[in-house]
C-alpha cells in the first residue's frame, strides 16, 4: 500500500540519518542541512502551485494536464511530486503537507545546528582517533622485513567524513 511505502521510505531515512551520525557528526550535518533545503525545495514548489491554483479563481480540476503545455517537461515536473510514483498536486491536501513540512524543517534545523556545535576539538570519536594514531607512531609495528611500520588507514562510509578528518587530522599529524 502507499501507506506502507511511506512507513518503509521514513524509516530508511531514519537509518540513513543514524548511519551518517554514526560516521561523523560533521556528516550528519550536512545530511541534515541537505534535507532542510530539499524541504525548502518542495515548500517553494507546492507554494507556487498554491499561488497558480488560488489566481486561477477555481480548484484546479483533476486534469491539470490539459491546463498546461504537455511539451514544457519542467512545468510538468513543477506540478508533480515523487520519482517513481507521481502525484497530481491538486489531489494533494497542500496546507497540511506545508505545515507538516515546516515542522519537519525545523527539527531538522535545530538537529544540524546542534550537531555543528561539535567542533574538532569537542568531537570524542575524532579525539579517540588521534590517540589511536598517536599510540600506533609512538609503537608501531614491524612489518616483514623487521622495519617500523607507522602507516594507518582510515577508512570511511562517506567522503563526507574523509574530507572531515583529513581537514581535522592533517596539521595536527604534521606538528604532532
Amino acid at each position: 500500500t502507499q501507506e506502507g511505502r511511506e512507513k518503509i521510505l521514513v524509516a530508511m531515512m531514519k537509518v540513513n540519518f543514524l548511519k551518517r551520525l554514526e560516521s561523523s557528526v560533521h556528516a550528519f550535518a550536512i545530511t541534515m542541512d541537505r534535507t532542510v533545503i530539499k524541504i525548502e525545495e518542495l515548500e517553494a514548489r507546492l507554494k507556487a502551485f498554491k499561488t497558480h491554483k488560488d489566481k486561477a479563481g477555481q480548484t484546479i480540476e483533476s486534469d491539470f494536464s490539459t491546463m498546461i503545455d504537455i511539451e514544457d517537461e519542467d512545468l510538468v515536473d513543477a506540478f508533480q511530486i515523487g520519482t517513481k510514483l507521481k502525484f497530481e498536486m491538486e489531489h494533494l491536501r497542500i496546507d497540511d503537507w506545508l505545515k507538516s513540512l515546516a515542522e519537519d524543517k525545523q527539527e531538522l534545523a535545530s538537529l544540524a545546528e546542534t550537531a555543528k556545535s561539535v567542533t574538532i576539538a569537542r568531537d570524542a570519536k575524532l579525539i579517540d582517533l588521534k590517540k589511536i594514531i598517536e599510540q600506533k607512531i609512538r609503537h608501531p609495528n614491524n612489518n616483514t622485513n623487521g622495519e617500523a611500520n607507522k602507516k594507518v588507514i582510515v577508512f570511511c562510509a562517506f567522503a563526507d567524513t574523509a574530507s572531515y578528518l583529513y581537514e581535522a587530522l592533517e596539521s595536527w599529524a604534521k606538528q604532532e
